[in-house]
């Protein structure tokens, strides 16, 4: 009689068992970590805005409140700006500087760059005059904001959602158009400690863009002609 000594029928089975096993002595072996305490953000300003978009029905923040979250919340993000017409979004793209990009806002339009509604890379003022033209005419389009181009970096997301079973969950993975398409990201329940944001971001196969990733040179041995 086997009883209480564990029996599988395949090899496969007590290799993943002890691999689980592995993990788990692994895990409570990790020292404990204790959450950074962020005395810069401006709670009753985070509160406010959250307690506003949910009395608005929920849904996606307005323009004007996704800068003004961030900024409440410490975190740094590139000077957005709201345009309702032509002398509006001259004086904008003026003071960010050229060149700029367009974005199109509304609540139909959750992947603007598969609807056309980013347009990036207006380096003059005409370019960026026919661009706001052509999304204030889309009807799907509430509102066109402006912000400066920025080239170069990596696009990567982070993003926060409840679950009634476990409570706030953290994710973050490779952004970008291809975000749906790879599903490169990596989950972990709240607070983060910085020994878990480091866990985190190991699990994501994107991070090596933003650590930096270098191409090695492919080198062929094809005669050269004469």
């Amino acid at each position: 009689m086997l009883a209480p000594v564990p029996a599988y029928t395949f090899p496969e089975s007590p290799i993943r068992a002890l691999g689980r096993v592995a993990s788990y002595a692994s895990w409570r072996s990790t020292p404990v970590a204790v959450a950074p305490a962020f005395d810069d953000i401006d709670v009753a300003e985070v509160r406010r805005l959250v307690d506003a978009a949910s009395a608005a029905g929920g849904g996606w923040l307005t323009p004007d409140a996704v800068p003004a979250l961030l900024a409440a919340a410490g975190i740094a993000a590139i000077p957005t700006e709201i345009v309702g017409n032509e002398d509006a979004a001259r004086t904008a793209a003026a003071r960010l500087g050229y060149p700029v990009v367009l974005k199109g806002t509304g609540p139909l339009l959750l992947h603007k760059t598969e609807s056309h509604a980013v347009i990036t890379r207006l380096a003059d003022e005409p370019s960026m005059l026919r661009a706001f033209h052509a999304l204030a005419s889309s009807a799907d389009v509430e509102h066109v904001v402006i912000q400066p181009m920025i080239e170069g970096g990596a696009e990567m997301f982070v993003g926060a959602t409840f679950d009634a079973a476990f409570g706030h969950l953290i994710v973050c993975g490779g952004g970008g158009t291809t975000v749906e398409l790879l599903r490169d990201t990596a989950h972990r329940l709240a607070p983060l400690t910085q020994a878990g944001v480091g866990a985190m971001l190991d699990q994501v196969r994107s991070i090596r863009l933003l650590r930096g990733f270098v191409v090695a040179p492919c080198w062929t041995n094809q005669p050269s002609a004469r």
